[in-house]
């Protein structure tokens, strides 16, 4: 797997390698998937965020939903340490370690749980992956599968030469397991890779 632990643990070598902590555009990024919560789950009970990296993002949603319960995984072990740390005092959140392949296709998640499922810039990393194992729907069955009636599936994915042709088969899955609710294109100044970057912010329901 070209993006598995072995290269996540490097990445996360670094503090902060995404620049995530003091950036404008991850931050209105955040605040954008928190809108679509609010508009089309504001009840939520119960979050699962894949992929929370150290932790920044987490801690927004620990904060703006003191009284839902977060789920949250990751691969790296350097990154989760440092997002348990950034959480510290939040009760509402807890942390699995693991790569969210394996523990979707060994059942280790369970069934039907969950009111809002986040999937925010790491989806594009499983496409060699997924295609190897011939999962691409198995891989989106399986999420659409752990949301509860009428949970949603919030994902965001950044928009570039590289990441196009593997998200555009990803929405194209999707739509055909669950209801596109809201897509929404957004273009701004990226301090990390000074420049003006884009991503897609979609919102799914489970079919019912």
């Amino acid at each position: 797997m070209p993006f598995g632990k072995i290269y996540f643990e490097k990445v996360f070598s670094d503090l902060d390698p995404y620049s995530q902590e003091n950036s404008r555009y991850e931050s209105l990024k955040f605040l954008r998937q928190l809108d679509m919560i609010d508009t089309y789950r504001p009840d939520a009970q119960t979050i699962f965020e894949i992929g929370c990296g150290e932790g920044h993002f987490t801690k927004v949603l620990a904060d703006r939903y003191p009284d839902t319960e977060i789920l949250t995984v990751d691969i790296s072990r350097q990154a989760l340490c440092r997002a348990e740390t950034a959480c510290r005092g939040r009760d509402n959140v807890c942390f699995l370690g693991g790569d969210i392949l394996d523990l979707l296709f060994s059942g280790a998640l369970g069934e039907a749980g969950f009111d809002v499922i986040i999937q925010s810039e790491s989806l594009y990393y499983l496409f060699l992956d997924l295609l190897g194992r011939r999962s691409l729907f198995d891989y989106f069955r399986a999420i659409t599968g752990l949301l509860v009636e009428g949970g949603i599936f919030v994902e965001v994915d950044s928009v570039s030469v590289a990441t196009k042709a593997p998200v555009s088969v990803y929405h194209w899955v999707l739509r055909r397991l669950a209801t596109e609710l809201e897509v929404a294109s957004h273009r701004e100044w990226c301090e990390l890779r000074n420049k003006n970057c884009s991503y897609d912010l979609r919102v799914y329901r489970a079919a019912g």
